[in-house]
């Protein structure tokens, strides 16, 4: 009998592909759109899900396979947003697809699917998972490193990845993009999403506006402590932002390098070169390793690893890593400084092959 793979249909043209691969491969595939929002007043004001949840019905049927959708909009509110607004409330910066992964995508989604007879999951995700008896469960970077997404499932268990599927892990977006339009599927030309996890795109200041409220506070000069100008709330302000700060009269840019949400303070420095923008120390709590082969203390060795704490962002090469018992941080050495590192941020630990799983910056 054919394995069923329950596959999470976004409406995007990637997971389109993704279950075409794998009828391709012999799998029988059901096609599930998250119904993972539903605004303010219940009826998706501000997002494109309906269009989205059309364009995924339009694929399902256009492949011949099974649609259903799957309502999490209260586990989204509870796991997702709750603590992203809380999380910008204190200062900090998370990330929510990393929040929609770990308690969504492969948390409810996948248990509700292997409740109702799936096999596998899937996701078209631009990453590789590899299973054995040692490690249990690997995630490799995909074939397309410029696409790649593992930085979004770094913070996954290893359980996690058992039982799944990434049918995307070996191709590109180019070669997506000329099979979804080889088979006429009705999302071929579609624009790749910008908006939150299984969302859409939504304002995301205004939604922290309308669940945070404004609260005035100064600009502050990080070098003199001379106070350059208001922000509207701690929570609207990014590290390494420069635009927006309303700083005039100056022939040197200011960025912002630090905030302290205690005091409703902002801080920036002069110049994107600046030092203070840059660090080449960062510590990290919530520790999180994927695959039963490694730990703290076989990475601490390695000379090979690499981190990163943005989507796309550069890969930087570790230096040391150690980690204190007494309060079960990580602090990461690296050769060469990460520009603009916030609070709150996902650090990402790879080596040329392999994500090892990630940590929350402090």
């Amino acid at each position: 009998m054919k394995e069923t793979v329950f596959l999470g249909l976004s409406g995007g043209v990637d997971s389109a592909v993704g279950a075409y691969l794998l009828l391709q491969a012999g799998y029988k595939v059901v096609g599930v759109f998250m119904r993972n929002w539903a605004g303010s007043d219940g009826k998706d004001p501000e997002c494109t899900q309906k269009v989205d949840r059309d364009s995924a019905e339009a694929v399902a049927h256009s492949l011949g396979i099974e649609f259903m959708v799957m309502d999490f909009v209260d586990n989204y509110m509870e796991s997702v947003m709750r603590p992203f607004v809380e999380a910008y409330k204190a200062g900090l910066t998370p990330n929510p697809d990393v929040l929609c992964n770990s308690d969504i995508k492969f948390g409810v989604f996948k248990q509700k699917s292997l409740d109702l007879g799936a096999d596998k999951v899937a996701t078209g995700h631009y990453a590789g998972v590899l299973h054995d008896e040692r490690s249990g469960a690997q995630l490799l970077l995909s074939a397309d490193i410029g696409k790649d997404q593992t930085y979004f499932l770094s913070a996954l268990k290893t359980e996690q990845l058992y039982d799944v599927v990434f049918p995307l892990s070996n191709i590109t977006k180019q070669e997506v993009r000329e099979i979804a339009d080889s088979i006429n599927l009705p999302n071929a030309t579609k624009k790749d999403s910008q908006g939150i996890c299984f969302v859409g795109k939504i304002n995301v200041r205004e939604y922290l506006r309308d669940a945070i409220g404004d609260n005035t506070g100064n600009i502050v000069d990080m070098e003199t402590g001379r106070v350059l100008g208001k922000h509207q709330g701690v929570w609207s302000i990014t590290i390494g932002q420069r635009h927006g700060l309303d700083i005039g009269g100056v022939s040197t840019p200011y960025y912002v390098c630090a905030k302290d949400a205690e005091h409703n303070t902002v801080y920036a420095c002069q110049g994107h070169d600046n030092p203070l923008l840059y660090k080449t120390k960062i510590s990290i709590s919530n520790l999180n390793l994927i695959g039963n082969d490694i730990s703290i203390e076989t990475l601490s060795g390695r000379s090979d690893l690499y981190t990163r704490i943005r989507h796309r962002g550069d890969m930087v090469q570790v230096k040391s890593i150690s980690y204190d018992n007494s309060d079960h941080t990580v602090t990461i050495s690296h050769s060469e400084p990460h520009c603009a590192v916030a609070s709150g941020q996902t650090l990402a630990i790879y080596d040329d092959k392999r994500c090892y799983g990630s940590g929350v910056v402090i």
